[in-house]
Formats: C-alpha cells, sequence, structure tokens
C-alpha cells in the first residue's frame, strides 16, 4: 500500500518542523486520528486546511 502524498508530508514535517503553526497541525492531526479517522483522512484534511490558511493569508497580504 502507497501513502498518500499528504500523509508523507505530514510525516516529514513532524521531524523538522518546531514552529506552533505546525504545532497546531500536528495536534489537529492527531486529534483527528483520535477521532476515528485514518491517518491518509486525516492528513488530507489538515492539508487542506494548510492551503486554506496560505490562500487567506495571500489575500490579507494582497488586500493591504
Amino acid at each position: 500500500m502507497t501513502m498518500a502524498p499528504e500523509l508523507i508530508n505530514i510525516e516529514l514535517a513532524r521531524l523538522v518542523e518546531d514552529s506552533s503553526a505546525w504545532r497546531k497541525r500536528f495536534d489537529r492531526y492527531d486529534r483527528l486520528i483520535d477521532a476515528g479517522l485514518s491517518c491518509e483522512e486525516a492528513a488530507v484534511i489538515v492539508t487542506a486546511a494548510y492551503q486554506i490558511d496560505l490562500l487567506a493569508e495571500m489575500e490579507v497580504r494582497h488586500a493591504a
């Protein structure tokens, strides 16, 4: 079985990232797994939320 790219990204980031934003993402990821989602499902959700956050940040910067 191959791992979803989102899951690979989350697991690699867990090894090297230490910012509060990433800790928040890891906490969200762990809570989704605790709620019964698979690792892949949780990674897709956390990755999508991260992308939404990036888009919102870009909109704020563009509006300024």
